[in-house]
């Protein structure tokens, strides 16, 4: 492993290298030195504890028509029209990618349910929640008299518990804003509400003032009310998605006094008289956001988040018989109300549980009391193979998956993301590769909290790159080296290289600048990959290399050791130093590659003092063992 000793990417993976294999050394001592230098040399080869680094890239994807130019219900159209120029942004940006306006066109202009079979990072959750939102706006204006009524419109159904935690929060970035909720709130007497209903909704069983004081004091008292106060930390939490859309300190309602403010448990300067829980956690007209439990069945949210697994479980139960029954009244208030199931993940409904999946889904119609063509499905997946075969078979599944008869099955249309295609690549010349090389990194990546050492660290490379001078704001720069590295030749060839798949970074660096010397070619790559991965284009958010590195390390593995001191495959030998073993192995073998084929057996050594021991194994009770040097090295006998 050549020495970088920088914060790009090859010097940060070599600094974790070295920090375990120091941990590695002074966790499992030895006596020996000869010992510890051969172990050191075996630590250092790639495979031993930490593989080569690959770097990948998300694919980027062609974009498609603005949303006003789309043909789909004026509603909708008018809806996402006004969210794509919010600023700060919630994710809805001026021109969508072209398999997102394909999954609108197809499900609200034209009725199809959908499968969009879309690469990571492609945007395949804005694929379902834009339809969704669409779908509310057109209740809204052409429905206003059922608009109100509680009920869930869009289920959106999860394999398990870590995937709803991390699409609530990218729900509550959309549905939670107070400026969606304002374009949504067209023909409706209360805002459009979400809810995640799984086994970590506070909390099971009927409402009872031990159990609030239990499970939602202690939420509230510890974590959501003592930093209610403290703007800067909402802020952050809420830009994560990690802070609920709702008034919690009206929600919670500890005082008596309709405006009280919570301040650590008393009012300063005022009196005040403590609620009694029977009068407290009632949902406030503003919230766009149900938390517990007993909110979401006293009233059913627009949007309901669970698992297959919670879902089993509220069909059988009757504390949740409210939520499909007030869904079943909405649905039956408006022939024209339809509800929307989403299967995110879908390929993971497979085999046995797929089965058992498709039943619960026709279980789920049944309870609703509606047939199939009164259920819209969209389904997502990254896993779909290439081919005519393959996305008939995907269609397929997905029919059976959903309960669409095969009669009905061109009902069922598949979206498929079509990469946007790139221009100008080729490898980067030697000086391209110098002056990239001379990046300070350690300037470069002060830039959130000094955009001046930012500036800096380009202006000193800019001239021989022929760029113009930096501009001084942090998302100007980010503008301004995005629209330099598109087109680029050595930035379009690493985008070429890594989207979609994984390159070992020692060969990345050869391929983007193949007459450079593999020092300089690593340096010049490793401030390529800082560039790209901080360029953003500010119209639309857009990263120029969304980059991740995949990394593998385990720990120290068994150790063998060949018996032979004069041992000709040793990776450390000094002649000042008398060898009591040879090599060093991290895999079991009868015998070394040296000279004499030694034995080879496993090496052991004791945790206090390092007194090294090799293992070996005898039949029967008369058989002697002996080692060539039987006072530098311990043999133990089973």
């Amino acid at each position: 492993m050549s020495e970088i000793k920088t914060n790009g990417v090859f010097g940060v993976t070599q600094t974790l290298h070295n920090a375990l294999k120091s941990y590695l050394e002074s966790a499992y001592h030895i006596s020996n030195t000869r010992l510890i230098n051969e172990r050191h040399q075996m630590l250092e080869q790639i495979g031993v504890i930490s593989q080569e680094p690959y770097v990948e890239s998300t694919p980027s994807y062609m974009l498609g028509r603005p949303y006003a130019e789309l043909n789909i219900p004026a509603p909708a159209k008018n809806a996402l029209v006004k969210l794509s120029k919010l600023s700060p942004s919630v994710g809805i940006f001026p021109r969508p990618y072209q398999h997102q306006t394909e999954a609108l066109e197809k499900f609200l202009g034209e009725g199809n349910d959908i499968i969009v079979a879309t690469g990571t990072g492609s945007g395949k959750t804005e694929s379902f929640l834009m339809p969704v939102l669409g779908a509310l706006a057109i209740e809204g204006t052409q429905r206003p008299d059922t608009a109100s009524l509680p009920g869930c419109r869009a289920m959106l159904l999860y394999p398990m518990n870590a995937l709803v935690n991390d699409q609530l929060a990218r729900i509550r970035k959309l549905f939670g804003d107070e400026r969606v909720a304002g374009t949504l709130s067209c023909g409706r007497q209360r805002p459009v509400r979400f809810g995640s209903y799984t086994s970590r909704t506070p909390y099971p069983g009927h409402r009872t003032s031990a159990k609030d004081s239990r499970n939602i004091g202690k939420l509230f008292e510890d974590f959501y009310l003592k930093h209610a106060g403290d703007e800067n930390a909402v802020k952050v939490l809420n830009d994560k998605g990690k802070w609920p859309s709702k008034n919690l300190i009206d929600f919670y309602a500890k005082y008596k006094e309709e405006n009280a403010v919570y301040q650590s448990g008393k009012q300063k300067g005022k009196p005040f008289i403590r609620r009694h829980w029977d009068q407290r956690l009632q949902t406030q007209p503003e919230d766009r956001e149900l938390l517990t439990r007993d909110e979401i069945q006293k009233s059913c949210p627009d949007i309901l988040i669970t698992n297959y697994s919670m879902l089993e479980y509220m069909l059988m139960r009757p504390i949740e018989r409210s939520i499909f029954q007030q869904t079943k009244e909405w649905l039956q208030a408006d022939e024209h109300n339809q509800f929307i199931l989403v299967l995110d993940e879908a390929h993971m409904y497979r085999g046995t549980g797929g089965a058992e999946v498709a039943l619960l889904i026709r279980r789920l119609m049944a309870r609703l009391g509606i047939s199939r063509n009164r259920m819209r499905c969209i389904l997502t997946s990254a896993s779909l193979g290439k081919g005519a075969e393959a996305e008939d078979a995907v269609k397929r599944f997905s029919c059976q998956l959903t309960g669409l008869s095969e009669i009905a099955s061109n009902q069922m249309y598949l979206v498929q993301g079509i990469r946007e295609p790139r221009f100008g690549s080729r490898p980067g010349t030697v000086e391209e590769a110098n002056t990239l090389g001379q990046l300070d990194l350690n300037k470069f990546q002060r830039a959130e909290v000094d955009s001046g050492a930012l500036v800096e660290s380009i202006s000193e490379i800019r001239d021989a790159l022929n760029w113009p001078s930096p501009p001084s704001q942090l998302q100007e720069v980010q503008d301004y080296l995005f629209q330099l590295l598109t087109g680029w030749g050595p930035a379009e060839l690493m985008v070429e290289q890594l989207s979609g798949q994984a390159v070992q970074l020692s060969r990345l660096a050869s391929i983007l600048f193949p007459n450079a010397s593999a020092l300089i070619a690593q340096k010049a790559t490793e401030g390529l990959i800082a560039l790209g991965s901080f360029a953003r284009r500010t119209s639309d958010d857009r990263v120029f290399l969304p980059t991740r590195l995949h990394l593998f390390y385990r720990g120290l593995p068994g150790l063998y050791a060949c018996i032979n001191p004069n041992c000709t495959e040793r990776l450390y030998d000094d002649p000042q130093q008398e060898a009591i073993l040879g090599k060093l192995y991290t895999v079991p073998r009868l015998h070394c590659d040296c000279d004499r084929q030694a034995r080879v057996y496993e090496l052991l050594t004791h945790r206090d003092c390092g007194a090294a021991f090799l293992r070996g194994y005898t039949r029967g009770r008369n058989v002697s063992v002996k080692c060539r040097t039987p006072r530098r090295v311990g043999f133990e006998e089973r």
